[in-house]
């Protein structure tokens, strides 16, 4: 008997050394929050004047909330959804003063390969793809807004770390926007005034978040 449960202990403790932080069927949910620095190539159209496209490049920073949920397809591969709240904050308009703003969000799937994996950490190197939307606002007082719908792709790399089913992660990611085609239905933009075009953003970002395996 004492034998038995001696073994029957050793088992146990075996199975516990080898855990692993992602296996094949293992779900994982994560939320974080996002900084990076993108640098801007931009075109604008000079309103009710033709053939005035020009190209400028500008800066900006983003905030944004990442929430994403991955399924382990085989022990190193996981693929799964992600969605995506971003703020900018970008230059300033030279003639108003005001502090231009754009708001968007992104939708797609993830892929990731789980290079290191045992019962406490985690590193994965991935992908992201999908759909963006884009709201450029002036802030100058008339409300002029423009919109669009465009791409999005970021590649990364996550470190995770588990106290259990739960952990923290942090992410190096390069991502990069593109939305060829804006358009306002405003009707308070001047003769002659800058309309934004198309918008077209690559940079670097990190984030911190926290995550929980629900199964496996």
């Amino acid at each position: 008997m004492k034998k038995f449960l001696f073994l029957l202990a050793a088992i146990i403790m075996l199975k516990h050394v080898t855990a692993q932080s992602f296996e094949k069927s293992s779900i994982v949910i994560s939320a974080c929050y996002s900084f990076d620095y993108n640098d801007l190539s931009q075109q604008v159209n000079q309103y009710n004047i033709p053939n005035s496209l020009q190209s400028l490049s500008s800066k900006a920073i983003s905030g944004s909330w990442n929430f994403e949920g991955e399924f382990g397809l085989f022990k190193w591969l996981g693929l799964g959804a992600q969605f995506k709240l971003d703020n900018y904050t970008t230059s300033t308009n030279p003639t108003t003063g005001a502090r231009v703003t754009a708001a968007g969000f992104e939708t797609g799937i993830t892929a990731n390969l789980h290079l290191i994996r045992n019962d406490r950490f985690n590193l994965l190197l991935g992908a992201d793809v999908g759909y963006s939307q884009l709201t450029y606002s002036t802030n100058d007082g008339f409300n002029d807004q423009v919109s669009g719908n465009g791409s999005w792709i970021d590649f990364h790399a996550t470190a995770r770390f588990y106290f259990g089913r739960f952990g923290l992660n942090f992410t190096a990611y390069i991502p990069e926007t593109n939305y060829e085609t804006l358009s306002s239905s405003s009707s308070n933009w001047k003769s002659g005034e800058d309309i934004l075009a198309s918008w077209k953003g690559t940079g670097g970002g990190v984030s911190a978040g926290i995550q929980y395996r629900i199964v496996n």
